[in-house]
Formats: C-alpha cells, structure tokens, sequence
C-alpha cells in the first residue's frame, strides 16, 4: 500500500500558496456594502430604507440578493438619486441656429471657446444646432 502522507507534506504548501491566484482580483469585494446591509438589518423585503455614502443620504428598497445566503439590502432608487445627464447639444448650440436654415455657418461660444460650425438637425427631432467644425467621431 503506498503512502500518501509524503507526497500530502510537499503539496499542501504549494496548493496554499496558489490559493490566492483564484481570489478575487484587486480582494474586491462582491456584493452590497455594509451600510447597505445594516439599513435592512431590522426590515423586511420592500421597505423604504436610507444609507449614507460619501455625505449624501441614498434612498431606496430592500431586496434580497441573487442567492438565499446573502442577507437583505438596501438597494438605492437609481432615478430619484442620480442626476440627470443633460441629452443632445449645449443650449448656445441651439441659440446659435434659431433664426438659420440647416446647413448654415453659425458661431457659438461655448466653455469658453469660440466654435465656427454647421446647422444640422438633431438625430432625435428636427431641431437645428450648431455642429463643430472638427472631425467626427
């Protein structure tokens, strides 16, 4: 019979040693953050619940996770927390089109900067803007 305990000694180490190749990369970690978790401590699934992150108060629900181990956590109400992303050209885009006709030059000031462009429509609606002179991406 052969014995498994000296090639057990020499392999251990080596196995511990590459356990930490499978880790996560970075030790990132993976689901909720505490605050989160500690906001539905005392809550059922569906409840209003509030977490503090970077000073800001985050309003949202408690949900469960993906799978039964993982506890409640509130889960932030993303439309009413985050800010809206402003769609389409800068409003002196627009201005700078009002009384044109599409394919007009037009100038625009804009951070600061002066641009020289071309009125087109929109992809979305039939309002003009001025489009840069530059190359498109």
């Amino acid at each position: 019979m052969t014995s498994l305990v000296g090639p057990t000694l020499v392999l251990a180490p080596l196995l511990a040693a590459t356990l930490p190749a499978f880790a996560q990369p970075g030790g990132e970690r993976r689901g909720p953050p505490p605050e989160a978790i500690a906001a539905c401590a005392e809550l059922v699934e569906n409840d209003a619940c509030s977490i503090v992150r970077d000073d800001t108060a985050i309003d949202g629900t408690c949900h469960a996770g993906p799978r039964p181990d993982l506890p409640l956590a509130c889960r932030p109400d993303r439309a009413a927390d985050r800010p809206q992303r402003r769609r389409g050209p800068p409003a002196e885009a627009v201005e700078a089109c009002a009384a044109l006709e599409a394919s007009s030059v037009c100038v625009f000031v804009h951070r600061d900067e002066e641009r020289t462009g071309t009125c087109e429509p929109g992809p979305r609606d039939e309002t003009l803007a001025c489009r840069p002179d530059r190359a498109r991406r």
